[in-house]
This record gives structure tokens, C-alpha cells and sequence, in this order.
């Protein structure tokens, strides 16, 4: 029999497996819909990203292909280099949230709610890159995560919790 503990957070996000991408505390800057389509670039002309306060890594989250990214640079107000390519096509939904530095993130909790047994690959707030196995249904990573990896992730259903 599996036990889980019990958790009570204040705070929750669906959890966007990356490689090179932390999760993202959810405190939103801003969201819209990306107009162009350019590598590893978020492009939105009804924006400016600069007046709306968005910064060097501020992680974005492409709502629509459920994949994220970290702002690298400020191309233009209207124009955000990411560290990944994660626009594909237009138009694509997207939220961007503060940086990790700047809402003070130190890890989360990650549930897996996927329906069968799965293994999730995650980087603790350590820096110790671990890959779980046969978490079950309902079950919780057992430590506090910055990341949870794409390569090595089965899981689909995960949800960050602070």
C-alpha cells in the first residue's frame, strides 16, 4: 500500500516538462497570443514586453503545445528570445511568469496524476538530477524540485505545488 502525504499548498501550475527549463512560480506578467513565428523567438506586436515589465528570465509558457521556455534576451518591445524554440506555428497561446529569482522560487512539490505507473525525471533545489520510478497514480515526487525534465519524464499529469 502506498502512502501519501498530505499536502496543503496555497499554490498551483501545471508543470510543462523542459530540459533547460525551471518551473516557473505561477505569478503572471502577462499573456496573449504569439503573430509571427521566428526561431526561438516569442513574437506578439499587440505587446510591449518591456512596458509590461517582462525581464531576463522570466520563464513562458506556450499554452497551446503545453512546452516552455526562459526569455534570454529582449529582441525588441515586441520580440523575446527564448533559450528554446517553442513557437512552431501561429497563432499559439502563451503566458509569461516572473523569474524564479525575482518571485524568490526555491522548488515545489510535484504530484503525477497520470492514470498508470511512471517514472519522472527531476532536478532537486540541491542540483541533484534524479529520475523517480513507479510513482503511482495520485502519487507525489518524494523531495522539493526545481525542474522536471522532458527526457526521462513518462508522466503527462503533473502539477507543481507550493
Amino acid at each position: 500500500m502506498q502512502v501519501t502525504p498530505f499536502i496543503a499548498g496555497k499554490r498551483a501550475i501545471a508543470v510543462y516538462p523542459s530540459n533547460n527549463t525551471d518551473i516557473p512560480f505561477p505569478a503572471v506578467v502577462t499573456s496573449g497570443t504569439n503573430d509571427a513565428v521566428s526561431l526561438n523567438q516569442l513574437d506578439d506586436t499587440t505587446v510591449d514586453f518591456i512596458a509590461l515589465g517582462v525581464r531576463v528570465g522570466d520563464i513562458v509558457y506556450n499554452t497551446t503545445t503545453s512546452a516552455s521556455a526562459q526569455v534570454t534576451s529582449i529582441f525588441s518591445p515586441q520580440s523575446l528570445t527564448l533559450n528554446d524554440d517553442i513557437f512552431k506555428a501561429q497563432p499559439e497561446t502563451y503566458v509569461i511568469y516572473t523569474s524564479n529569482e525575482v518571485s524568490g522560487n526555491e522548488g515545489c512539490i510535484v504530484y503525477v496524476g497520470d492514470t498508470a505507473v511512471n517514472t519522472v525525471k527531476v532536478t532537486t533545489i540541491s542540483g541533484d538530477v534524479v529520475t523517480f520510478s513507479n510513482i503511482q497514480l495520485g502519487g507525489y515526487v518524494p523531495c522539493v524540485v526545481t525542474r522536471v525534465w522532458n527526457t526521462g519524464t513518462s508522466a503527462t499529469q503533473l502539477i507543481a505545488i507550493w
